[in-house]
């Protein structure tokens, strides 16, 4: 059954489930961004599970190109590829309509009730 209060919940990010990584004191990872036009200093990055597609390219901050091709996030940000992502921005993204269903706006359901309508 899919839920839609739980995607709304989580995308707006009112759900306690939602707050790992909000900010340093939930875990969230800090960091000082090296991107000339960003260079602000955050506490709310988090590493995704996922994997970058082939032939996708990351722009540097020195406006290099690096090709991160079958990558994990993880390994992209361990080689200093990728900065963190920030979890409100992905949690937004996550849980828009513009994705798939959500794995965490799904949940089983063991009963089901019917009305007959007049």
């Amino acid at each position: 059954m899919v839920m839609h209060s739980m995607r709304y919940g989580t995308h707006t990010g009112i759900f306690k489930s939602s707050l790992q990584g909000r900010d340093a004191s939930h875990g969230g990872i800090s960091w000082t961004s090296k991107y000339p036009n960003d260079l602000g200093t955050y506490d709310d990055g988090i590493i995704p599970d996922g994997v970058f597609d082939n032939g996708q390219t990351i722009e540097q901050p020195n406006g290099t190109q690096v090709d991160v091709s079958g990558m994990t996030f993880r390994e992209a940000y361990e080689k200093g590829y990728v900065e963190p992502t920030h979890l409100p921005q992905y949690m937004y993204r996550y849980g828009s309509f513009s994705t798939a269903v959500g794995d965490y706006w799904v949940v089983e359901n063991s009963w089901i009730a019917l009305r007959r309508s007049h």
